[in-house]
C-alpha cells in the first residue's frame, strides 16, 4: 500500500510545484501560452508513462505529469472564468468541470475494461490514453486569443476591444472594456501583480483577504474527503464493505457515472440559481452526515449483508453530493473572487493548497483504514460539519455578477459589507455592540419569492419541524417489543415502569426545552431559534442511534426532546406570523398534516425495519430522525423571520418589505400598521420577563396564557399518547391481537390520522372553527373510550370484542386527528398576545410536554395493573373537555392576530362562539378605516356572504 501511495504523493508533490511555477509565469506570458505548455510536458510526461520499463521511470514521469496537471488547474479556471459572458460564466466554467468529472467516469470504465485484457496492454493502455487530451487542447488553443483581461492588463487595448465586442456584442463590449479598466485602476494597475507578495497585501482591494478565500475554497474541498473515494475507491469497496475484487471495480466505475450525472444537474440547473457558497454549505452539511452514518454502519459490516449495502450506498451517495456542490463550485470560486491583478498567482495558491493537502488526503487514508477503520470517516464527517460555519460566516457569493461588480464588494476593505450576504444574525448583532455607529444590517439572503410561493416555503420549512415532531412521536412504538432493540436493553424487558420512564424521559426534555425557548424566542428572533432546534434534534438522534447501553440512549432521548420542545414551541407561532389571514388556518394546518405524515412513517419504517434481524432493525429508524433537521435547517436559511418580530425589534423596513411580499403594497401597509398599534396598545405593560405572561392587565395576558397552556394540556389528557406511543403494545396485550399484525394495524393507523388531519385542514379548520371542533370531538372521543373499555372487558370470550376493540381505537385515532391534532397546536399561536406570544406559546407547549410524560409514564403500569378500567379514565378526561371548551375559549378563527387582540380589549373577555361571528369589543385595533380602505370592504364582502 506504501508504493500505491507513493505514486498518488510524487504527483501531488509536482502538480503543486507547476502550481507554484504558473503562478510566477502566468500574468507574464498569458493565460493561453501557459496553457500550452502545461498541456505539452502531460503530452510528454504521459507517453514516457505509458513507456515506462520499470518503477523508477514510471514514478518520474508521473511527477513529470503531474507538474503539467498542475499548470493546467491553476490557470484553466480564471482563463475561461475571464473569457465568458457574466450571465454565461457560471454555467459555462461548470461545463469545464463536467468534461473533467467525464475524464474521471471514463478513466474507471478504461481501466474496468483492459482488467479483462491480459499482459501489459491492461496498464499500459489506459495511461497512454491521456496523450489524447493535451493534443486536443494544444490544437485549439492555436486557434484561440487570450483572455480580454490580460490584453488589457498588457496595455493591449485594441485586441481586448476586439474580442469583447465578438464575446458580448458592440455596445455590452465596450462597456465590459471601460469595466476592465476601472477595475485596473482601482487595484493600482497591473505592476502590483508582479509579486507573489502582492497577493498578501492589506490593501484597499483586499488582496489579502480574497486569497484567503482563493485557497480556503480549493483547501475545505480536499478536506471533504472526496480524494479518499476517487483515488481508493475499488480499495474501500473492497476492504471497508468486503465486496469481491470485480464488483468492487465495476462500482467504482457506476460512481463515475454517478458523479458525471450529478455534476450536469448541479451545472445545468443550480450552479447560478442556488450560488457558489449555498452549494458548498449546503452539501457539506449533507456529507457530514453521510461519513457519519458510513462509520457506524461499517462498525457492522461483518454482522449483516445489509450493512455493506448500506456503506455502499453511503459511498454513493456522498459522491452524488459532493458533485453537485463542489466540483464546479469549488473550482469557479477562486477564479471569480480574486481581482485582476493577482488573479493567476491567486488561483495558483488556490490550486497549490488543494494538492498539497490532495497529498495529505492520498497519503494518509491507506493507514487510516488500516489502523483505525471505521472511526476513519468520523474525521471528515468532523471537517465537513466544520466547513459549513466557515463558508456561511467568511464567503460572499459571486453568482450572477460580473468579475467586476465582485470587485466592488471589497472597494475600500469593505470586507463586512462583502460578506454580509452570509452573516447570521448573531454577527450583526456583535458589530452593532462593539460599532455603534454602523446601522444594523438587513436580514441575510433575503429570498427573492413572494405572494404564494413565499407562503409555501414557510410552510414547508415549518411543517418539516413539525414532520420531525410526528416521527419522534411515533418511532418509539414500533421499537419496544423489538427483541433486537431489548437485546441490547434487556432491563426494559422486564421491568414496564423502566421501559415507561425509557420513553417518557424524551417529553422532560422537551419540557426543558420549551421553557427556555420562552425566555431565548424573543429575544434572538423566531427563525434563528428554530435552527437552533433543529440542531440539538440531529445531535441527539445520531447519538441515539449510536447508543451501546440504556444510560447513552436515555441521556440522549432527553437531547433530542430538548430540540423537539424548542421546535413545536416557536414553529406555530413563527408561521401564525407569517402567513395572510385568510390563510393562515388551512396553511398553519397544513404543519399538523406533516406532522400526521412524520407519525405515520415511523410506524411504516418500524414495521419494515423489523425484518432485518440485527440492530438495524432499531438503529436504522431512530438514525433517519437526522434527516428532517437538516431539511429544515436548509431551508430556514432562505427565509426571513417573522415581520412581526422584524417590527418588535425597531426593524420596521425589513417588516415592510416581507408584508409586501407576503400581501400586497396595499394590505401589506394595513397589516403593518396593525402590527404597531397592537405593540402600541401592548407597550402599556412591560413585558421583561415570562412571569409577565401572567400579568392580570388590559390585555387579559394571564387569562390568554391560561387559554394557550389549556388547550395543548387537554389534547395530551385525551390519551392520544398513549395510542402513539403504545399502539403496538395496546393492540398485542389490550387487544390480544399477534405482534406482527399489532405492527401492521399501527401502520395503517398513521394512515387514518395521515386522511382525517388532512380532511380537517381541507374542509374543517376554518369553516368550522378551531374551537368546536375541538369540543365536539372531545364528545366522540369520551363515548369511545368507553366504547373500548366495556369491550375490553370480554374480548377474551369472543374474537368479536377484539375486532369493536381495535376499530374503537382506529376510530379514536381518526376523531382526534380531524378534531385536535391541528386545532390545539394552532391556538395558541392566535389567541397570546403578541408582546408575550413567543413565551406564552412555549409555556403552552411546555404544559403539553408535562402532561405527555405523564401519560407515557403511567401507561404500562396502568395498562398492566387495571387493564381495561385505564381507558375510562381518558373517557372521563375528554368529556370535561367539552363544558371548558364551551364556556371559556373564544374562537379565533377568521380573525386577523391583531383582531383577536380586540376580544380581549379592557381587561375583558369577550368569548366569541362562531367562525363568522363579528368582533364585538371595537377597541382602538378596530376601529373604521378611511372610506374606501380595502380591508373593510373585503371585511362586509366576506360577512355579508
Amino acid at each position: 500500500m506504501s508504493v500505491v501511495s507513493a505514486l498518488g504523493d510524487n504527483m501531488m508533490w509536482v502538480a503543486l510545484m507547476g502550481s507554484l511555477v504558473c503562478w510566477i509565469f502566468g500574468n507574464h506570458f498569458g493565460r493561453r501560452v501557459t496553457l500550452m505548455a502545461g498541456a505539452l510536458i502531460i503530452l510528454i510526461g504521459a507517453a514516457l508513462q505509458a513507456a515506462a520499463v520499470n518503477l523508477a521511470m514510471l514514478i518520474v514521469f508521473r511527477i513529470f505529469a503531474g507538474f503539467g496537471i498542475g499548470v493546467l488547474t491553476s490557470i484553466a479556471p480564471p482563463f475561461v472564468a475571464e473569457c465568458f459572458p457574466t450571465r454565461l460564466r457560471g454555467f459555462l466554467v461548470s461545463c469545464e468541470l463536467l468534461i473533467g468529472s467525464s475524464g474521471l467516469c471514463t478513466s474507471f470504465w478504461v481501466a474496468y475494461g483492459s482488467s479483462f485484457v491480459t499482459g501489459q496492454f491492461a496498464w499500459r493502455f489506459p495511461v497512454a490514453l491521456q496523450c489524447i487530451f493535451p493534443i486536443i487542447s494544444i490544437s485549439l488553443l492555436c486557434f484561440l486569443p487570450d483572455s480580454p483581461r490580460w490584453y488589457v492588463e498588457q496595455g493591449r487595448i485594441e485586441e481586448a476591444r476586439e474580442i469583447l465586442v465578438r464575446l458580448n456584442g458592440e455596445k455590452e463590449g465596450e462597456r465590459v472594456l471601460q469595466d476592465i479598466q476601472d477595475a485596473l485602476v482601482l487595484e493600482g494597475g497591473a505592476q502590483d501583480g508582479k509579486s507573489w507578495l502582492t497577493c498578501f497585501k492589506n490593501n484597499d482591494q483586499c488582496f489579502r483577504y480574497r486569497t484567503f478565500l482563493s485557497i480556503g475554497s480549493l483547501f475545505m474541498q480536499q478536506f471533504t474527503g472526496v480524494n479518499m473515494i476517487s483515488y481508493y475507491s475499488a480499495v474501500l469497496f473492497q476492504n471497508s464493505i468486503g465486496l469481491s475484487a470485480n464488483l468492487s471495480l465495476l462500482l467504482s466505475g457506476a460512481n463515475g457515472l454517478n458523479s458525471l450525472f450529478w455534476v450536469a444537474v448541479s451545472t445545468l440547473f443550480l450552479i447560478d440559481r442556488v450560488g457558489r457558497v449555498r452549494l458548498m454549505m449546503f452539501t457539506a452539511a449533507i456529507q457530514a452526515v453521510e461519513m457519519a452514518v458510513l462509520a457506524a454502519v461499517l462498525h457492522y459490516v461483518d454482522q449483516s449483508r445489509t450493512y455493506g449495502i448500506v456503506g455502499a450506498s453511503m459511498l454513493f451517495l456522498f459522491f452524488c453530493t459532493f458533485s453537485v456542490g463542489w466540483l464546479a463550485p469549488s473550482w469557479i470560486y477562486p477564479s471569480e473572487i480574486t481581482p485582476l491583478a493577482i488573479r493567476a498567482s491567486a488561483t495558483a495558491l488556490g490550486s497549490a493548497s488543494n494538492w498539497i493537502f490532495n497529498f495529505v488526503v492520498v497519503e494518509i487514508t491507506p493507514a487510516g483504514i488500516a489502523n483505525i477503520g471505521p472511526n476513519y470517516y468520523i474525521i471528515y464527517a468532523i471537517t465537513n460539519a466544520l466547513c459549513v460555519p466557515m463558508l456561511y460566516f467568511l464567503y460572499p457569493e459571486t453568482a450572477n455578477i460580473s468579475l467586476e461588480e465582485v470587485d466592488s464588494l471589497f472597494a475600500d476593505r469593505k470586507i463586512f459589507d462583502a460578506v454580509n450576504q452570509a452573516i447570521p444574525r448573531l454577527v450583526h448583532w456583535l458589530r452593532d455592540v462593539f460599532d455603534e455607529e454602523m446601522k444594523p444590517i438587513s436580514d441575510p439572503w433575503k429570498t427573492p419569492m413572494r405572494g404564494v410561493g413565499l407562503v409555501i416555503a414557510y410552510t414547508i420549512a415549518c411543517g418539516v419541524a413539525f414532520l420531525l415532531f410526528g416521527y419522534d412521536q411515533g418511532v418509539m412504538g414500533g421499537l419496544v417489543n423489538s427483541p433486537y432493540f431489548l437485546e441490547v436493553f434487556p432491563s426494559l424487558a422486564s421491568n414496564p415502569s423502566l421501559l415507561g420512564t425509557t420513553v417518557a424521559i424524551y417529553e422532560v426534555g422537551a419540557l426543558i426545552g420549551s421553557l427556555v425557548c420562552s425566555v431565548v424566542g424573543d429575544l434572538y428572533g423566531r427563525r434563528l431559534t428554530l435552527v437552533v432546534g433543529a440542531a440539538i434534534v440531529f445531535v441527539g438522534a445520531a447519538l441515539q442511534a449510536g447508543s451501546v447501553h440504556l444510560a447513552m440512549f436515555i441521556v440522549f432521548r432527553i437531547v433530542t426532546g430538548m430540540g423537539i420542545g424548542v421546535l413545536t414551541s416557536i414553529t406555530p407561532a413563527f408561521h401564525a406570523e407569517c402567513v395572510p389571514t385568510k390563510l393562515r388556518g388551512s396553511i398553519v394546518s397544513c404543519q399538523l398534516v406533516l406532522c400526521a405524515v412524520g407519525l405515520t412513517s415511523s410506524f411504516w419504517v418500524g414495521y419494515g425495519s423489523s425484518y432485518v434481524p440485527t440492530q438495524f432493525a432499531w438503529r436504522f429508524p431512530v438514525a433517519l430522525q437526522c434527516v428532517f433537521p437538516i431539511v429544515t435547517i436548509v431551508l430556514l436559511c432562505f427565509l426571513p423571520d417573522s415581520p412581526r418580530w422584524y417590527v418588535e425589534q425597531g426593524r420596521i423596513d425589513d417588516a415592510r418589505d416581507l408584508l409586501v411580499r407576503l400581501n400586497g403594497p396595499i394590505e401589506g401597509e394595513n397589516v403593518l400598521q396593525d402590527i404597531q398599534d397592537a405593540l402600541a396598545l401592548e407597550a402599556q405593560t412591560t413585558v421583561k420577563s415570562w412571569f409577565d405572561c401572567f400579568k392580570d392587565n388590559e390585555q387579559c395576558f394571564r387569562y390568554r396564557t391560561l387559554l394557550s397552556m389549556g388547550s395543548l394540556l387537554m389534547q395530551q389528557m385525551t390519551g392520544v399518547n398513549m395510542i402513539s406511543y403504545y399502539s403496538a403494545v395496546l393492540f398485542q396485550n389490550s387487544v390480544g391481537l399477534s405482534a406482527n399484525l399489532s405492527l401492521l394495524l399501527s401502520g395503517f393507523n398513521g394512515l387514518n390520522s395521515l386522511f382525517w388531519v388532512s380532511f380537517s385542514t381541507l374542509f374543517l379548520i376554518d369553516r368550522v372553527g378551531r374551537v368546536r371542533l375541538m369540543m365536539w370531538t372531545a364528545a366522540t372521543q369520551a363515548a369511545q373510550m368507553a366504547v373500548l373499555a366495556a369491550v375490553l372487558h370480554y374480548v377474551e370470550e369472543s374474537r368479536n370484542y377484539g375486532i369493536v376493540g381495535a376499530s374503537m381505537l382506529f376510530f379514536f385515532y381518526a376523531t382526534f386527528s380531524a378534531g385536535w391534532l391541528a386545532p390545539s397546536w394552532l391556538y395558541p399561536s392566535e389567541i397570546t398576545p403578541l408582546a408575550i406570544r413567543a413565551s406564552a406559546a412555549a409555556l403552552g407547549s411546555a404544559s403539553n410536554w408535562v402532561f405527555n410524560f405523564v401519560v407515557v409514564e403511567i401507561t404500562p403500569s396502568g395498562i398492566t395493573n387495571i387493564g381495561p378500567n385505564y381507558y375510562i379514565i381518558y373517557a372521563i378526561t375528554n368529556a370535561i373537555c367539552v363544558p371548558m371548551l364551551y364556556f371559556l375559549f373564544p374562537e379565533t378563527a377568521n380573525l386577523s392576530l391583531e383582531e383577536v387582540d380586540s376580544l380581549f380589549v379592557g381587561g375583558k373577555v369577550h368569548v366569541r362562539r362562531s367562525p363568522w361571528e363579528k368582533v364585538a369589543h371595537a377597541g382602538p385595533l378596530t376601529k373604521r378605516p378611511v372610506e374606501g380602505d380595502l380591508r373593510i370592504d373585503n371585511a362586509e364582502k366576506q360577512f355579508a356572504a
